[in-house]
């Protein structure tokens, strides 16, 4: 069983109580801790001690993993991997259950540290607590979001991947992430295509990649609402085997399908996406490099209807979104 399911059936009233949630074969097990020092719970990875286990020892982002000599049971190790406050309980087992499933078909001790070292390593960066008021402007921009995770990010990466790159959710300035991209996603409307800028690195980012802004026209009063919207990717997530990273996005700014069920759900329709190459001149952005030393920080609204960069397209950010292909072979001939 998931540790999400086998904590509430745990009873702790006596102290710690550990329940093991996988075999991993004969010779270690994932473990289920309450009570206690574990408080409203943890997981433990339990393996034999002659395995090496100093990798997984840094410091994740909202975690706190330690190593016990004594596992319980002689010869062997407990790695506790527990939530760095309850501000992350929801997110940590979001995180629990994802590594569960990824260890399943895991029968080998060395292995399984293998497989959570990738899933903690993957898991970082959406353990970040964040935080956006659910107003009518978020619920906008929240659904052009997700409406191009679904169209463009996942037909081009994949699920995991498309997860990944869909970084805003944490706090980056861009939306969207990857080595030659860096995007952001705004929701505008037919006759009103002003959107706000909420630092001058949000469109002038340090570094190399290609900077564009996704523009997503929706008209409101018919369509889907963002909870149909929310439900729709959930499922198809879980086909993946990703639902536990995509509730942990959403949670990250403090959204819960169910609690989108309790919004005034609006229809929404994304009419057309409209793509601005933003580090074209013909784009109106701050720029680092043209604002006084003294100015450290400033959001400012721009028009995108009255851009003269020439328009961008859908076809040029899947392929920037794919990973490039272009691997130097011998003699220096591609």
């Amino acid at each position: 069983m998931r540790p999400g399911d086998i904590w509430p059936l745990m009873n702790s009233a006596g102290g710690l109580v550990m329940r093991a949630s996988l075999h991993l074969g004969e010779q270690a097990s994932l473990m289920c801790l309450l009570g206690g020092d574990a408080g409203n719970g943890e997981i433990a990875l339990r393996v034999p001690a002659e395995v090496d286990l100093r990798t997984l020892m840094a410091d994740w982002e909202g975690l706190k993993v330690t190593l016990l000599a004594d596992g319980g049971q002689p010869g062997q190790h407990l790695l506790r991997i527990a939530p760095a406050d309850e501000g992350y309980r929801d997110l940590y087992i979001h995180l629990a259950d994802d590594l569960h499933d990824h260890l399943e078909q895991v029968t080998q001790p060395q292995e399984a540290a293998k497989v959570l070292l990738s899933r903690l390593r993957l898991w970082a960066g959406f353990l970040r607590r964040g935080g956006r008021p659910l107003d009518a402007r978020t619920i906008r921009g929240l659904f052009a979001e997700l409406m191009a995770l679904e169209q463009l990010l996942i037909p081009a990466i994949g699920w995991e991947a498309a997860l990944n790159a869909w970084s805003g959710p944490s706090g980056t300035a861009q939306d969207v992430i990857t080595d030659r991209l860096a995007m952001d996603v705004k929701a505008s409307r037919q006759d009103d295509a002003i959107v706000t800028i909420s630092s001058i690195e949000q469109l002038d980012p340090p570094g190399s990649r290609t900077v564009r802004l996704l523009e997503g026209v929706v008209s409101e009063g018919h369509g889907e609402t963002l909870a149909t919207l929310v439900s729709r990717l959930n499922t198809s997530a879980g086909a993946a085997g990703c639902a536990p990273m995509f509730l942990a996005r959403l949670r990250q700014m403090q959204i819960t399908p169910y609690g989108l069920q309790d919004t005034d759900g609006q229809p929404m329709t994304l009419n057309q996406w409209r793509v601005h190459r933003v580090d074209d001149p013909g784009f109106p952005r701050l720029m680092r490099s043209d604002v006084p030393a003294g100015l450290v920080s400033a959001s400012y609204r721009i028009d995108l209807a009255r851009s003269t960069a020439p328009p961008g397209s859908l076809e040029e950010i899947t392929e920037m979104l794919s990973p490039s292909m272009s691997t130097p072979l011998a003699g220096g001939v591609q």
